[in-house]
């Protein structure tokens, strides 16, 4: 409150983070949850505003809520997010949207994630996803097809041979 008060950014930033990895720490994740949501109302740094989002997401995550899960990696987006955590919360968004079985809206957003450049040292990881929606779908060509370009391109990664223990 003091920091807050005093403008003192650096200091209300790392004073909240801290609280918040403490009650994570201490498995008090509804704290942690309202600590992120008093964290994003006062602060001014987008990029660990979109850290703070992706966190908060992670954190409903574990506590099975998977619409709060989904709001907080959307909300993401609208901060300053590194492209790594950029990546982190759509690609759990769309796993996200999988698991309540919105898998047409997952296979759109992983087809989101393939085709942006931004991504591409990701792609493995998208493609092994998107080979899975097809698999659900009954669309085994298209799984196959995808499962063999990660064995074939993306040899040197863990990926891979969960792209060949599919296709066996």
């Amino acid at each position: 409150t003091e920091a807050i008060n005093d403008g003192n950014d650096d200091l209300f930033n790392d004073a909240s983070i801290t609280k918040i990895a403490f009650l994570i720490f201490r498995y008090d994740l509804r704290g942690a949850i309202a600590e992120c949501k008093n964290y994003l109302s006062e602060s001014k740094d987008d990029e660990i505003s979109a850290l703070v989002s992706y966190q908060m997401g992670k954190i409903n995550l574990d506590l099975k809520d998977g619409q709060s899960a989904l709001e907080a990696f959307s909300n993401v987006s609208n901060y300053s997010p590194t492209v790594d955590i950029d990546f982190k919360s759509r690609f759990e968004s769309a796993k996200l949207l999988k698991t309540l079985k919105r898998v047409d809206e997952s296979e759109i957003a992983f087809n989101d994630l393939r085709y942006l450049g931004k991504f591409k040292n990701y792609l493995d990881q998208v493609l092994i996803e998107l080979g899975q929606i097809y698999i659900e779908k009954d669309r085994t060509n298209l799984a196959i097809d995808i499962f063999r370009e990660v064995d074939t391109t993306y040899r040197q990664l863990p990926t891979s041979g969960m792209a060949e223990m599919k296709l066996a």
